[in-house]
């Protein structure tokens, strides 16, 4: 400020700052700022001692922010414009608050109008202070010279920029400064000059109103736009809710999916999975697909009875009796034997099913299959009774029913006689069963004795009736199941509670086995007649052995009654039917538990295998009859010891009994047998294109026989190696690796030679392309660390050399190109773990590390997306965003991962025992697949290897312990794929779907 005698006198350097130049006290004013927000009201009013800030009354508001680097001479002018603001109010702009309470408010608040305090304030001094006190600077003065301009122009009655004046405020402000030199000639120029003011006001008043609308359709403008853009926003953030809402929802149907089909409640479980979101279908979805389809036809006729015909035939029953002949490859119909012959009505053919009989309400009649001929009618006197008895002989040539008027007949079905007639006193408890040459005949039947009815079974000369023998059942029991030795020289007979084996000759009761019976199909005798099988009431099935009556009984083998058993026609398997509505199948004589097949409704009433073997019928109460393939042997077969597998074939090796096999992975299929004839084989191998296998065989001499096999099972080249050999790889058409402990050695297919050897490895893997080797050693130099080399297969250096520093050893592993090596192993002094990944190709380069929460045991790589998986417990997984995501849920280690051929899904076998599967993009597990529910209860496997097939159709699963492989189908989880409209039903589609791949 300025003295008495104009001198310049500086108050306060405390609050200067030089612009231009950063603030050293910058620090200290932000914190002094922030101690203010704390003071009291009497803080405000002046400059505290020490304080660098000034009073804080006059603070613009970014000095009230703390932020010095703003502060320049606009500042200054906004606290001129405070200072007079004062004069005029006669107060400060802000009063009576706190520091914190003003410093708040004067960011964010003007202070009040002057006029509002002191209504006489001169109207320009407050528009200059309302422009000096902007809290925008750049709607200030520039600086305090502008400012000073603006009052002196109202001090000396000039006009003020920051005030709009209207037209009389200008004329008389005019007049006013000039009305001693205003003339009468002079008044008329004024009124002009006024009347130019006034169009030039005019002219800028409308130009201002111009603007201003312009103004205000601009904000409109942003404003629609902001809507505009908050409305597509919330429309984007509604959408990503809905399908995040419906991700989850699917991931729900699939796993209630997989309880309704593990609890056997297949209609839930349909009906679930076709309400499942289609946009989230995937692999998992056609898995569970094709596992309520697993059979390979489902035909709407069948029930409790069907049988097998001649030339892929099958003959059905419906439940209102009609007959029909249709072709069991693709279910067409062939031709109808009757409609609609009744509810009551009886079913039985000839062997071959060459010859088809019906009891039905009004009589019987027996057809020519192939024809459709009648060849025999019998019209019953007494029409409308149920006929639920009926056999025809294995030729066709004598047929057996119980008629209205209670007699037992047979007839001659060629001739029309009558070939015999027995008595029947009660229609409860008969059955009607001839032997398999078609002479003899058992007939179980109620007649009336000294204690009312009495349950019987005879034994009778089919010719002529006569009895050869007979045996009354214990009361109040009843025979409810009867069978034939394909000899005819046994039958068994099924009660109550018990299953009885006579002899014919001489007729005796030879075994007898506590057991409970019902009905009908119970009990079946292998096709030799070495073995009786048979289910009772309880759930429980056994297996006999003829001759010596010894056998076993698998308690609960189904948890409700068993109603039907069959053998297939070499003898090795048979098949229990149950209430449970699945199908059991097991091995003979073992009664070792091969397969579970669900796909019905409701309780298996009836079974029967085709004459080859390569198919198993089963009917249900649901009146459907299904078809299940039986040559998809890999489920029951493949022991799970020694297996080798090629992915990009879909094929795989394995043993059966004392020779090797190569089975189709798509259906399962055996194609070619390797006949080794050896029990004790160490390793088997297939070529990566599957044309050539190798197997190794130990020889009487103690040593090893490698033999090398082509596509057609032929032996092609052998050579004999010491007796060490563990594994078999092919790394081209010409050469194997034998592992030997801790040796290998490369050997040439056509000779046996020995071309290279390595000692001392700890680890292998060998590229997809064969062509190069990967081997870890340890490293000499160091007492935990390991080396790793990478070999040409047919060259002895090196192309490449690694060292690294592990406590445990290195997990290898070749991406997808084979030209980069990923190396997993646990750090020296943690439980923590890495991955190495070590470009080794074209350019050689540092590995880049990985760190891991543990030790990496697996690795995967997708090759188009780019995505990687490192298996610990937990996977990490790369590439399915800016950040890694952790797949946690395996409670063990993962030995094996896999993606999906699309990306989409992720597969893992881990040492807890489970396979499971993951969506590969959000990281979230969708299904878990415990292979123990495929295998006998109580056994323990290992998961060692999972991967999927190339076009993405089946997964499989290896497991140690003899547990057989797991071939995971599923169907396309498109709609478009299944043949049919829209407008039909998806269950009709599925199933031509299903005949179309037969």
């Amino acid at each position: 400020m300025l003295g008495e005698f104009g001198e310049t006198v500086v108050i306060d350097w405390g609050i200067a700052k030089v612009r231009g130049l950063h603030d050293i006290h910058a620090k200290g004013l932000t914190e002094t700022v922030r101690t203010m927000r704390v003071g009291d009201a009497e803080a405000t009013s002046k400059t505290e001692y020490g304080q660098t800030i000034g009073s804080p009354y006059y603070m613009p508001p970014e000095q009230a922010e703390g932020d010095p680097e703003k502060v320049d001479e606009r500042s200054d002018v906004y606290a001129l414009g405070a200072v007079l603001y004062t004069i005029l109010a006669g107060q400060p702009p802000y009063k009576g608050m706190k520091v914190r309470e003003f410093l708040e408010k004067v960011m964010d608040f003007d202070p009040k109008p002057i006029r509002e305090v002191e209504p006489n304030a001169p109207l320009e001094l407050c528009a200059v202070v309302a422009r000096a006190m902007s809290r925008k600077p750049d709607d200030r003065y520039p600086d305090a010279r502008a400012l000073v301009d603006e009052v002196q122009q109202f001090l000396s009655g000039g006009l003020v920029s920051a005030y709009e004046y209207n037209f009389a405020e200008l004329a008389r402000r005019f007049i006013k400064r000039h009305k001693r030199v205003l003339t009468t000639a002079s008044v008329a120029a004024v009124a002009l000059l006024v009347t130019g003011v006034y169009s030039y006001l005019s002219i800028r008043a409308q130009r201002n109103i111009a603007i201003e609308e312009e103004r205000k359709a601009r904000i409109a403008e942003g404003q629609a736009k902001e809507a505009r853009d908050e409305a597509v926003i919330a429309q984007e953030q509604a959408e990503i809710a809905r399908d995040e809402a419906l991700q989850q929802l699917y991931y729900a149907n699939v796993s209630q999916v997989q309880s309704a089909f593990n609890e056997r409640n297949l209609g839930a479980a349909r009906e679930t999975l076709a309400n499942a979101p289609v946009a989230n279908r995937d692999w998992e979805w056609g898995h569970l697909l094709q596992l309520l389809n697993a059979d390979a036809m489902t035909l709407p006729a069948g029930g409790s009875r069907f049988a097998f015909g001649g030339d892929d035939e099958l003959i059905t029953c419906t439940k209102g009796g009609s007959v029909r002949v249709v072709n069991r490859t693709d279910g067409a119909l062939q031709r109808t034997l009757i409609e609609n012959a009744g509810t009551g009505f009886a079913f039985a053919t000839s062997a071959g099913g060459t010859r088809t009989a019906v009891a039905s309400s009004t009589g019987i009649q027996v057809w020519d299959t192939q024809s459709g001929a009648v060849l025999f009618e019998y019209e019953d006197p007494s029409p409308g009774s149920s006929r639920r008895f009926l056999d025809l002989t294995p030729d066709g040539a004598r047929v057996g029913a119980l008629c209205s008027d209670r007699k037992a007949r047979v007839w001659n079905v060629d001739s029309g006689e009558i070939t015999f007639e027995l008595s029947v006193d009660q229609a409860q408890g008969f059955g009607i069963y001839f032997s398999p040459s078609g002479d003899r005949v058992i007939v179980t039947r109620s007649v009336f004795g000294e204690n009312g009815f009495e349950r019987t079974f005879d034994v009778l000369d089919a010719a002529t009736g006569t009895i050869l023998g007979s045996h009354k059942v214990a009361f109040p029991n009843s025979a409810h199941s009867v069978a034939w030795s394909s000899d005819g020289n046994h039958f068994a007979i099924g009660t109550d509670t018990a299953l009885q084996l006579w002899t014919l000759e001489p007729f005796a009761r030879q075994y007898h086995f506590d057991l409970r019976f019902g009905f009908p199909g119970t009990i079946a005798f292998s096709p030799g007649g070495e073995y009786l099988a048979a289910g009772s009431t309880d759930g429980n099935v056994g297996l006999w052995n003829v001759e010596t009556g010894k056998g076993d009984i698998i308690a609960k083998a189904h948890p409700d009654q068993v109603r039907a058993v069959a053998f297939s026609p070499d003898g090795t398997l048979f098949a229990t039917g149950s209430d449970d509505t699945t199908v059991g199948l097991w091995s003979v004589p073992n009664l070792d538990p091969l397969h579970v097949y669900r796909g019905h409704e409701s309780a298996v009433f009836a079974l029967s295998f085709s004459a080859d073997g390569t198919t198993l019928a089963s009917g249900a109460f649901d009146g459907q009859c299904k078809l299940w393939d039986m040559q998809n042997e890999l489920r029951y077969r493949a022991a799970g010891e020694k297996l080798a597998y090629s992915l990009d074939a879909g094929l795989l090796a394995g043993l059966v009994g004392t020779d090797a096999a190569v089975w189709d992975l798509q259906n399962g299929h055996r194609i070619r047998t390797l006949p080794l004839a050896s029990q004790e084989v160490p390793a088997i191998a297939l070529s990566a294109d599957g044309r050539l296998a190798a197997t190794a065989t130990k020889t009487p001499d103690g040593q090893h026989a490698v033999r090398i096999w082509d596509a057609n099972g032929a032996e092609m080249g052998a050579f004999t190696t010491d007796p060490n050999v563990s594994g078999i790889v092919f790394v081209a058409d010409d050469t194997v690796l034998l592992q030997k402990g801790t040796t290998l050695e490369s050997r040439s297919v056509p000779t046996g030679d020995i071309q290279r050897t390595w000692s001392g490895i700890e680890g292998f893997t060998v590229s997809p392309d064969g062509q190069h080797l990967a081997i870890a050693t340890a490293d000499a130099e160091t007492e935990s660390g390991r080396v790793v080399d990478v070999y040409r297969v047919d060259q002895d250096a090196p192309l490449a050399t690694t060292r690294s520093l592990s406590r445990l050893p290195l997990t290898l592993e070749f991406d997808a190109a084979g030209q980069t090596l990923v190396l997993g192993g646990g750090e020296i002094e943690s439980d923590d773990g890495f991955a190495l990944e070590w470009a080794w190709g074209a350019v050689v380069t540092e590995p880049e590390r990985i760190a891991l929460p543990g030790a990496m045991t697996a690795f995967a790589e997708h090759p188009d997306s780019g995505k990687r998986a490192y298996g610990v417990r937990d996977i990490v997984l790369y590439g399915s965003g800016p950040d890694p995501i952790t797949l946690t849920g395996h409670e063990r280690p993962v030995v094996s991962i896999d993606f999906s051929p699309d990306g989409t899904r992720l597969v893992s076998a881990s040492q807890d025992g489970t396979f499971k599967i993951w969506d590969a993009s959000k990281g979230r597990e969708i299904l878990t697949l415990h292979a123990s529910a495929n295998t006998a209860a109580g056994q323990v496997i290992q998961p060692e290897f999972t991967a999927f097939g190339d076009e993405g159709e089946w997964l499989l699963t290896l497991t140690n312990g003899g547990v057989p492989p797991l071939v995971l189908r599923a169907f396309p989880h498109d709609a478009a794929a299944y043949p049919g409209g829209e407008e039909e039903l998806f269950a009709d589609r599925v199933e031509r779907f299903k005949r179309s791949r037969r």
